[in-house]
């Protein structure tokens, strides 16, 4: 062996090159599920302002909307904080990953390369605000949900999206993200 780098495993070695320069490293499921969690609570706290009339329905988008355009940029690897791999930064790889996720799009779902990532991750925000929805007071009693019915569907968005943007099955990214 010539040098200890040699031996080191291309992933790991990416790993390390990241942290000595200061960045996050994207391929880990807690970062991916952190990230993922942040836009959730975006979402949340948007539509509790909006129900409060502390913002107008247009203001709440546009809230989710900045934050799912932020995640955008890190996932498609466009953030010098992050390091990311090809995985991320190809779209033949990633964004086709997601778009073949028919079990969750629907067989007749008109997804394209462009609007795969958005469309993945305002699903996830969209749990967040039709959880807040269904514990309204003046919410439809065929639409209500409890406290603990809205966290395990926030967590189940979370945690399919941390999967489709990660490639690995839903039951490994649950593993490790929790």
């Amino acid at each position: 062996m010539d040098n200890i780098e040699d031996s080191i495993p291309l992933g790991m070695q990416q790993l390390i090159d990241a942290e000595s320069d200061g960045k996050i490293w994207l391929n880990s499921i807690p970062v991916v599920n952190e990230l993922l969690d942040g836009l959730q609570r975006v979402a949340w706290h948007a539509r509790i302002q909006q129900a409060k009339h502390d913002i107008t329905a247009h203001q709440s988008a546009y809230l989710v909307n900045a934050k799912i355009s932020e995640l955008v940029q890190i996932f498609e690897g466009r953030n010098p904080a992050y390091a990311v791999l090809p995985w991320n930064s190809d779209p033949h790889q990633m964004k086709a990953y997601i778009m073949k996720q028919d079990d969750y799009w629907g067989d007749d779902a008109d997804i394209t390369y462009d609007d795969a990532l958005p469309r993945l991750l305002d699903c996830c925000a969209v749990a967040a605000t039709c959880g807040v929805e269904s514990l309204l007071p003046d919410c439809p009693e065929i639409f209500r949900s409890s406290k603990e019915q809205v966290l395990a569907d926030l967590s189940e968005q979370r945690y399919l999206a941390g999967a489709f943007l990660m490639g690995v099955p839903v039951e490994i990214f649950i593993q490790m993200a929790g």
